[in-house]
């Protein structure tokens, strides 16, 4: 048996055939995709499967964060960069601080510092175990998510706050919505909360466009589902942030293409597949009624922030620079990395 780093790494000498070939990393790839799974879904077992255990399984990825980056250090794979030491040194001195200067309580300066210590991490662990087969192979999976993802959000949209499928962490009752429009609420899908609506299909956009570019990768009937649904799933979110994330996602697209010519064929066929789901989707009644909802909650929120300009202007981009510019009014210690969170 031959370990290798990375399967497409090995190359095949026609004398010396190798009958089973295993990937060193096989294991740490798995333990990526649990977690990559367990993102998606945990909030589908706090609400609905398993409601009782709702508050043990905010840390159900923990172990899987930890027990990745453990790995990676004995192997000898864990990156080294400035950025990941900086965040993992914050994330030290923070207990300190907490414990001595803050509110004293260990285990809440733990579960905070968590973040910063294991799952900030697993950032650059995926960077370096991961190749290009394996990102497709998690876009691919992505794709086949979505479809059922944006059947479930539709439900949920058209569905009481009472109803099993809008119930709440723990299994409340009362609803995960949040306020949205026209008497509708906004779909959290499988997450505890609305954001992660936004950010799952804000996500999945990358490699239904991607996609696109690279069609022998992938069932076409597939992607096309997909791309329905992401486009069904803006005004079904009502989600103002999802829209605009999805329209800097083609900008990027269409500047991509712009440094390499020979895919603007691809993305004429993109574009024109992405017109006609839409065009299909504007008549369907249902659909109408969701485009009603966001309509209404993009024309009320813009007006509340004084139309476009204050939209992006105010609350988009101002609050990045405001996270510079107003940085002088804050305590040296800050406010913790829980500030204003809520689980």
């Amino acid at each position: 048996m031959v370990e290798i780093e990375n399967a497409s790494d090995l190359v095949l000498a026609p004398d010396k055939p190798i009958h089973k070939i295993k990937d060193r990393n096989s294991d740490l790839k798995t333990g990526i995709w649990i977690y990559f799974l367990l993102v998606i879904f945990e909030g589908a077992l706090r609400k609905w499967f398993l409601p009782g255990l709702a508050t043990p399984l905010l840390i159900i990825r923990d172990p899987v964060a930890i027990w990745l980056v453990i790995k990676c250090w004995q192997r000898g794979l864990f990156p080294s960069s400035i950025y990941l030491n900086g965040m993992i040194f914050i994330g030290v001195i923070s207990i300190f601080i907490a414990i001595f200067l803050g509110h004293g309580n260990l285990l809440v300066a733990i579960y905070g510092a968590r973040i910063l210590l294991f799952h900030f991490p697993l950032i650059y662990v995926m960077g370096k175990v991961l190749n290009r087969e394996d990102v497709v192979k998690i876009g691919i999976a992505t794709l086949w998510i979505t479809i059922p993802m944006a059947v479930l959000i539709f439900l949920q949209f058209y569905s009481p706050q009472s109803a099993w499928v809008n119930r709440g962490v723990g299994g409340d009752m009362a609803g995960a919505g949040y306020s949205g429009a026209n008497g509708f609420f906004r779909p959290p899908a499988t997450f505890s909360f609305t954001t992660g609506t936004t950010s799952y299909f804000s996500y999945a956009a990358c490699f239904i466009f991607y996609f696109w570019f690279d069609l022998k990768r992938v069932n076409k009937l597939i992607l096309i589902g997909a791309t329905l649904g992401l486009f069904a799933a803006i005004p079904l979110s009502i989600s103002r942030g999802l829209f605009f994330q999805t329209g800097v996602t083609i900008m990027f697209l269409i500047l991509a293409v712009s440094r390499k010519p020979k895919y603007f064929g691809k993305l004429l066929v993109a574009l024109l597949g992405g017109l006609i789901i839409i065009v299909a989707l504007s008549q369907l009644s249902a659909f109408k009624t969701a485009t009603e909802a966001f309509t209404s909650r993009f024309t009320s929120a813009s007006t509340t922030e004084g139309g476009l300009k204050g939209t992006l202007g105010t609350r988009a981009i101002g609050g990045s620079v405001e996270s510079l510019t107003g940085s002088a009014d804050q305590p040296i210690l800050g406010y913790g990395i829980g500030m204003g969170t809520n689980v």
